[in-house]
């Protein structure tokens, strides 16, 4: 089983090299069932093909719909359609997708995932994007797909080539790089291959996914709504029920991390009540960016603190979020909700700190933190009592750290 799956794996990366240099000798294809506003199942896929491909729905034969035809630097096709709620089996060009179940009782998390190539004045950042020890998101989807998730929730950043491979660095030699199809193919996709056929998923935008970095990709491929051609650093919240998983996901990509701005906060604070007229009940809210956490030398989020005071938290039970490349865990003295962090899924880690029991973060006193600077991804699994199991995982799949959370409670040995 294994072997088959790093023969496929070795496919997909054999066909991303490829893309990558214009060399495919077929379209490639990429399919999955993602889930959007108001729990609505949508199938996408990227092809390369003139016409968009037929979806079997059960039984049925139905036309895909083309949500965004090509262009210069995007010359593949996207094509979707909705899924209705009574569907119980997918299919797209042979590919069977998963579809989401009524109560998904194994759900994975994870983040920050692409290769970083970032040379700007004052920092260069260049990652080994040939070396699965130190670009392992391969790694971690290997591992992923053997856990066998019934839901998986990326919490945003999914492309880091952002400038081109430096002369002599062999790490990231004849890698794509900027907001075009080839890295999104490189970063995401190529990579991504198998998990994203045997799971749903739930997409959470980044800050790399801002306007100025790779918005034009995360607007054509990930973002849930109908495609305007339009790109927006900011983007309404939107609410997924199933069975007791209750889920807010929050654009926080474009909320300032460690200075006010009047205009964020105003417009956050609008997010926040919507969010607040939601269905929903002790859920959990995702966003790429901590709200109550602590980076290298600083103290973050302070835009989305000024607008989630704390006299809205009892809405929350967890907080699901990304952006800092550890993973990590806060737990707080009040009731509210406990935040976890699974920004360790590819991309260069952060050397971060514990935070000290008794800090405060905003208006919050930390009960506990931990932090763990490995690769690798998260995962809730239920219990038959209500609550559930979660696991930090390293990038092969070894169990770092367990914990029981009943509601906002987390226990962490």
């Amino acid at each position: 089983m294994k072997s088959a799956f790093l023969v496929s794996m070795m496919f997909c990366f054999l066909l991303w090299e490829g893309v990558a240099i214009g060399q495919t000798k077929k379209p490639f294809i990429s399919a999955w069932v993602q889930i959007g506003p108001e729990t609505q199942a949508i199938a996408r896929v990227v092809t390369g093909e003139s016409t968009c491909p037929k979806i079997f729905l059960d039984a049925r034969e139905e036309k895909m719909f083309l949500r965004v035809k090509p262009s210069q630097n995007f010359p593949v096709r996207i094509c979707e359609k909705v899924i209705p709620a009574s569907t119980t089996r997918a299919q797209i060009n042979g590919i069977r997708l998963s579809i989401p179940q009524s109560r998904p009782r194994r759900i994975l998390i994870l983040g920050d995932t692409g290769c970083r190539i970032k040379v700007i004045p004052g920092e260069k950042s260049v990652q080994n994007c040939h070396q699965p020890d130190a670009w392992p998101f391969l790694k971690v989807i290997q591992s992923a797909v053997e856990w066998r998730p019934d839901l998986v929730i990326h919490v945003g950043d999914y492309l880091y080539r952002e400038s081109p491979c430096p002369a002599g660095s062999r790490g990231c030699r004849g890698s794509p790089w900027g907001d075009r199809w080839p890295t999104w193919n490189a970063d995401f996709f190529s990579p991504a291959h198998a998990l994203l056929a045997s799971a749903p998923w739930v997409f959470v935008r980044g800050n790399h996914e801002l306007c100025s970095r790779a918005g034009e990709g995360w607007f054509r491929f990930l973002d849930s709504r109908s495609y305007s051609g339009e790109c927006k650093d900011d983007t309404d919240p939107f609410w997924i029920q199933l069975g007791r998983v209750q889920m807010a996901v929050l654009d926080s990509a474009n909320a300032e991390d460690s200075k006010l701005d009047p205009i964020q906060v105003q417009n956050y604070l609008a997010q926040v009540k919507k969010i607040q007229k939601f269905p929903l009940q002790n859920g959990w809210l995702l966003t790429h960016r901590p709200i109550w956490a602590k980076s290298e030398q600083q103290f973050l989020n302070l835009t989305l603190q000024k607008a989630f005071q704390r006299n809205i938290l009892s809405q929350w039970q967890l907080i699901l979020a990304g952006h800092m490349h550890i993973f990590g865990l806060f737990t707080f003295a009040d009731d509210g909700p406990s935040q976890f962090i699974s920004g360790n899924g590819g991309t260069e880690l952060y050397s971060i700190p514990t935070v000290p029991s008794g800090s405060k973060i905003g208006d919050r006193t930390i009960k506990k933190s931990r932090v763990i600077q490995k690769f690798g991804f998260m995962t809730l699994e239920a219990t038959s009592a209500g609550g559930w199991i979660g696991v930090a995982h390293d990038a092969n799949g070894k169990i770092l750290q367990q914990c029981s959370i009943e509601g906002s409670h987390v226990d962490c040995p």
